[in-house]
């Protein structure tokens, strides 16, 4: 569905002006904004009822929705032999993720942290990103078979989380239905369709208006020359990153602070595990040998990241602002 938005957003903008792409780009601003409301109530009501913490949730169903638009710009990219984007749109929307979007949620509401976001969710993130910038600084590429293991990981950190929270879910069902009980309270089956059903939709419309923003923004870089590379670290990357900015932002505010940093942790495990191992299953990528700095970037960057979130077991707006200032930094260097 994304792909074939894609494409006809491509046919109607290419005759347009910037002026008409701009248009469509703040309508698609404001879906998403209604996306991001749709998909934080859906996924609070799903964790109450699946007894698991919002971090968790966070994790695993919202990450992995939020990480669609990164999934098609970069299947889409390696298949149409524009590696440069399909992989730059991935390093550069984890490194937008850690520095603008975790750096802007904690300057506008500090973040509460614990023991098993840094130590359990904060290491995969450390090693699955040193894996992809050691995988890449061999022979600047990743083939099927290095693909293939990428996925293996995000398995095995799928399996790990089930592992760790399959307990506390069951202890935390039990008491609750025991509750239910003692009070006459009977939940229908039927109560699972809205909030299931509402977190779909929110998804959806998302993934939908992300890739409308990253097809007009693209089409306005086009206009002013802006190479391919660097369209992919920071307007596709800002764009693919949006559903993660404006969920995460919204759950921060309402207080959910474990769902806002489950997701962008997550999604940024998922797009280095996930969407670079399965975008080389079907398609082997490769990059130039001068932007293995960018992803040596995303490194750094995903270390002070997990030692701000351990400092005082939170993030504060003063990390909050050095994250920003690190993405700023960033994003002049790849567009000089």
């Amino acid at each position: 569905m994304l792909e074939f938005l894609s494409s006809a957003v491509s046919v109607f903008l290419h005759p347009w002006s910037p002026g008409i792409a701009g248009i469509l780009a703040a309508a698609a601003a404001a879906a998403l904004a209604f996306g991001a409301d749709w998909t934080v109530e859906s996924s609070v009501a799903i964790a109450d009822r699946l007894g698991i913490s919002p971090r968790v949730v966070g994790l695993t169903f919202v990450a992995m929705g939020t990480s669609a638009p990164e999934f098609a710009v970069s299947v889409t990219a390696a298949t149409q032999g524009a590696s440069d984007m399909a992989i730059s749109n991935v390093i550069g929307s984890n490194i937008f993720n850690l520095g603008f979007i975790l750096g802007g949620v904690a300057l506008l509401r500090p973040l509460e942290t614990d023991a098993t976001t840094v130590w359990r969710d904060g290491s995969v993130l450390i090693i699955s990103s040193v894996a992809v910038w050691a995988l890449f600084g061999i022979d600047f590429g990743v083939e099927r078979s290095n693909g293939a293991l990428l996925a293996l990981g995000l398995l095995g950190y799928l399996v790990l989380l089930y592992l760790s929270e399959a307990g506390n879910a069951a202890s935390t069902r039990a008491v609750r239905q025991a509750a239910s009980e003692a009070a006459g309270e009977v939940r229908a089956r039927w109560d699972w369709l809205r909030p299931v059903g509402k977190l779909f939709l929110g998804v959806v419309l998302i993934a939908a208006s992300a890739e409308l923003l990253v097809e007009a923004a693209s089409t306005i870089a086009e206009w002013f020359g802006v190479s391919e590379w660097v369209i992919g670290m920071t307007i596709v990357a800002a764009g693919t990153s949006l559903p993660e900015f404006t969920t995460s932002l919204l759950a921060a505010v309402r207080g959910h602070h474990g769902l806002s940093l489950g997701n962008m942790i997550g999604s940024d495990i998922f797009n280095v595990l996930g969407v670079l191992g399965l975008t080389a299953l079907i398609h082997p990528v490769t990059i130039r040998p001068e932007a293995s700095g960018s992803i040596l970037a995303l490194v750094g960057m995903v270390v002070i990241a997990v030692l701000f979130m351990r400092t005082h077991w939170r993030i504060g707006r003063v990390e909050g602002a050095l994250l920003i200032a690190l993405g700023i930094a960033r994003w002049v260097l790849d567009f000089t």
